[in-house]
């Protein structure tokens, strides 16, 4: 058979980490009216099939009411760690978000060929299926956002200067390992989800009657039988630890998971070699680079760093690998004119893209999972093909009534190197991919050179807290996983009536979710209150354990409205009493005023402090007359100062306000209560509701 692409001698194949076409690239051509240079194959349609501002939205369900939110250009919070929690991925999620709605947004959603939606009602379950109680409602709208040019220039970049496909999708409407599994084996095995969360598992089962373990047959068996050299370069060992059954570790994900029983281990390589091999132009003729794993839950629940682009991780490590991998590929000539870099994401990983996948995918065997036949395919995910042979702005496709997916990157690989796909024993949908080797069609290499820079750091907004009570608060700010044991940031403390403090998240040397948890003192007032995390039994918690900050919010602790409540009678006998009570966070500063009944003489007039959680007590039965009593009572609104340094006269200081225009009656055996609920807490900005 004819040998496509007698250029190349190296095809890299860099396969990164759950992101979708719209999610990363949506806005690719925007600016020219999402109309690429080229188009491949001719006759295909002229324009990009990318996002457009207006055409795309997604439905939200609260308490009875639906609301339409559009799909958003551009992000907000941490623009680095957007979505700030991993979406979800599995099947049943990923059949929610293609066939669900905010009508069904709660069902088991099993799509079959009797019942498929059409595709104008499809892909309306993204956001339904991402929000969580834990989130903010700015959280829960992530799911809707997307990255700009700005945000991801390295990624763009490649694909303008080079190609990208707009129908490229995912093997499986599913989750990681089974999508790897098409990419290197052509199936799945009939694995519709990951084996374990900790995504631990091999492709291999038991063969009772050779009495052993069997492995996947895969693309790397097939190149050792046409003595086609190969390399795997990975960033860390697999699994982890703790999560090795026999605390074993193999030479990276790719190793443990499909060829855990390869034992010639000079084929697998620290990244670190990668660039040794470049500059030595000893680079393998099939290379395959395995990302530094990244993602978790998010959130309280913590993220793991890596460098493929894993949500919620950040991106622009994913941003550095692709530049540090194209600019190695550069430094030598010869390598870089002779090279084929594809880089592509194994799903979308819950992330949103318009575009419905198609039905009707070649069944690799007769495996089944979960009902699921393996005949359609996942989301579309961005693949980009970089080489000095490839136009500038190209977009490609597979020729009309196919699919690329996955299984592509083995057809095109063994008809490079004249293996015919379908004698590969690697499947039947291997056997019908379609391959991109057409897109590798300059008659010369390029000379000029797509400059890659990754986005600077973004500056976050400080995080901010004020108290505007009329008592202290201690407010703790912290990161980590949402428990008390967070780290505790420097603006922690003691902060006084007006006053406030922040904290600058641009000083961190990682990425952090930041956590809150504010006190405020009921106790007396005192000089000493306790400086000790809420030790001191008279500190009340607003709430229990910690609340979530955004790094761009700021925080404001708010005083409660005073409420006053008279009581008691007029009976006027030796026993009669006047009681004034402080239930308030501060001092209050009362009058108390007698006056004759008869003939309106005046009597005396009482003036003192209450303190917090504070009475005092007036023997009016002691009094030789028999008085009508009067009150009014001022609060403390001003910076806090040492107790007793307060202006005494309520009418000159502007610290102190009367808390009415005019006394009030009080009875001569009555009471007053001066009542104040707990401080509220307000952050801002709050995010769009549909409960506004």
């Amino acid at each position: 058979m004819n040998t496509p692409m007698p250029q190349i001698k190296h095809v890299i194949l860099l396969m990164l980490e759950n992101r979708s076409l719209d999610n990363v690239l949506g806005w690719l051509y925007e600016a020219e009216n999402n109309t690429p240079l080229h188009v491949i194959p001719e006759g295909s349609a002229k324009q990009y099939d990318g996002l457009v501002v207006g055409n795309f939205s997604n439905p939200y369900q609260y308490q009875g009411k639906t609301r339409s939110y559009a799909i958003h250009k551009g992000l907000t919070g941490n623009p680095t760690n957007v979505p700030d929690y991993d979406p979800y991925e599995e099947y049943e999620h990923v059949n929610n978000q293609l066939f669900g709605s905010a009508k069904a947004w709660d069902k088991k959603v099993t799509p079959t060929k009797s019942n498929t939606p059409k595709p104008a009602n499809m892909m309306q379950g993204f956001f339904q299926d991402y929000s969580a109680s834990w989130m903010t409602w700015e959280q829960t709208l992530q799911i809707l956002q997307t990255y700009t040019p700005k945000d991801l220039p390295v990624l763009h970049t490649l694909a303008r200067q080079y190609a990208v496909s707009d129908r490229w999708f995912s093997s499986v409407p599913s989750q990681t390992n089974p999508n790897r599994a098409f990419a290197h084996c052509g199936s799945s095995m009939g694995r519709v989800v990951n084996e374990h969360k900790s995504s631990v598992e091999q492709f291999k089962w038991w063969d009772r009657s050779q009495r052993k373990y069997v492995w996947a047959r895969n693309i790397w068996n097939v190149l050792d039988e046409h003595k086609v050299s190969w390399r795997i370069y990975y960033s860390s060992p697999w699994p982890p630890k703790a999560l090795s059954p026999l605390k074993k570790q193999h030479k990276g994900f790719t190793h443990y998971t499909f060829l855990g029983d390869y034992e010639n281990l000079h084929r697998f390589k620290k990244m670190q070699f990668f660039a040794e091999a470049v500059k030595a132009n000893t680079l393998d003729e099939f290379v395959f680079i395995e990302p530094k794993w990244g993602g978790g839950f998010g959130g309280k629940y913590g993220t793991v760093q890596g460098n493929d682009y894993h949500p919620p991780a950040n991106v622009r490590p994913g941003e550095v690998l692709l530049k540090n991998i194209v600019d190695t590929l550069k430094s030598n000539s010869e390598v870089w004119n002779e090279s084929l870099l594809v880089i592509t994401f194994d799903e979308h990983g819950g992330t949103y893209d318009h575009v419905p996948p198609p039905w009707g995918a070649p069944r690799p065997d007769k495996s089944e999972g979960d009902g699921f036949l393996f005949d359609r395919y996942g989301v579309r995910v961005p693949t980009i093909l970089v080489s000095p042979w490839i136009e500038e702005g190209t977009v490609f496709r597979a020729p009309p009534k196919q699919h690329f997916d996955h299984t592509s990157l083995i057809a095109t690989v063994l008809k490079w190197r004249g293996i015919d796909p379908a004698k590969s024993g690697l499947g039947k949908r291997v056997s019908r991919a379609p391959t991109f080797d057409n897109v590798v069609n300059r008659t010369s290499p390029r000379t000029d050179f797509a400059e890659l820079k990754v986005a600077t750091a973004a500056k976050l907004r400080p995080i901010k807290v004020a108290n505007k009570t009329n008592t202290k608060v201690k407010i703790y700010l912290g990161w980590g996983n949402g428990s008390r044991k967070a780290s505790v940031l420097t603006v922690t403390g003691k902060y006084q009536r007006a006053e406030s403090a922040q904290y600058n998240a641009n000083t961190d040397t990682a990425s952090h979710d930041y956590w809150v948890s504010v006190g405020y003192w009921a106790g007396p007032s005192s000089d000493h209150e306790p400086v000790d995390r809420f030790t001191g039994l008279q500190w009340r918690l607003l709430w229990q354990g910690w609340r979530h900050i955004l790094h761009h919010q700021s925080m404001t602790v708010k005083q409660a409205a005073i409420t006053t409540k008279f009581g008691g009678n007029d009976v006027y006998d030796r026993h009669s009493k006047i009681t004034i009570s402080n239930n308030t966070h501060s001092r209050v500063y009362y009058h108390l005023y007698s006056k004759a009944e008869k003939g309106g003489a005046a009597g005396k007039t009482l003036k003192g402090y209450i303190n917090r959680g504070e009475s005092m007590v007036y023997h009016s039965g002691k009094d030789t007359f028999r008085w009508r009593y009067r009150v009014i009572f001022s609060t403390w609104v001003g910076d806090e100062v040492i107790r007793g340094k307060e202006k005494v006269d309520g009418t000159i200081d502007r610290s102190w306000r009367f808390f009415w225009g005019a006394p009030k009656v009080i009875k001569r055996n009555g009471s007053l209560v001066i009542n104040q609920p707990k401080p509220t807490v307000s952050f801002q900005p709050e995010g769009w509701d549909i409960r506004n």
